[in-house]
């Protein structure tokens, strides 16, 4: 099947995908055979080298942390220090319920209002956001007080 040139790019892989499906699934059936006979008490461990970074590949870990860090780095190169001035421009009700789920160590409920600020004003929300990630609490708090007083 994947020699006759007549079919397509997209159903050559197709032969493919079963064959990679079924290695894994095959390694599944030894994974659990594997765990009986360990409960059964009928393996004996043999310590051995082994490859950390192909065992993580093979698991996916390489793809996924790798997306992880791509994430990261979408935030735009030029987003703004928070200052009292920036905070200034939102209403007091944003100031004091951010202060009260900093407080509280209610980190949604800290999301929900950085993103209803996002609606608003994009500057302040992505500086509140940066130090948000960070867990800067502190500093955040220490500029809210600024704003209060």
């Amino acid at each position: 099947m994947l020699r006759d040139p007549s079919l397509g790019v997209d159903t050559k892989e197709n032969p493919n995908v079963v064959k990679r499906s079924g290695e894994h699934l095959l390694a599944l059936i030894d994974d659990v055979l594997d765990m009986s006979k360990i409960e059964a008490g009928g393996v004996d461990a043999n310590p051995a080298a082994s490859d950390l970074f192909e065992l993580l590949t093979h698991l996916g870990i390489e793809y996924r942390y790798a997306e992880e860090k791509s994430a990261q780095n979408t935030e735009p190169a030029g987003a703004p220090a928070l200052t009292v001035e920036l905070l200034k421009e939102l209403p007091a009700t944003f100031i004091i319920e951010m202060r009260t789920a900093i407080l509280d160590g209610d980190k949604s409920h800290l999301d929900v209002l950085i993103q209803t600020i996002g609606e608003r004003d994009t500057l302040s929300a992505r500086a509140v956001q940066q130090l948000a990630d960070r867990y800067e609490y502190d500093a955040l708090m220490q500029l809210l007080e600024e704003v209060v007083l």
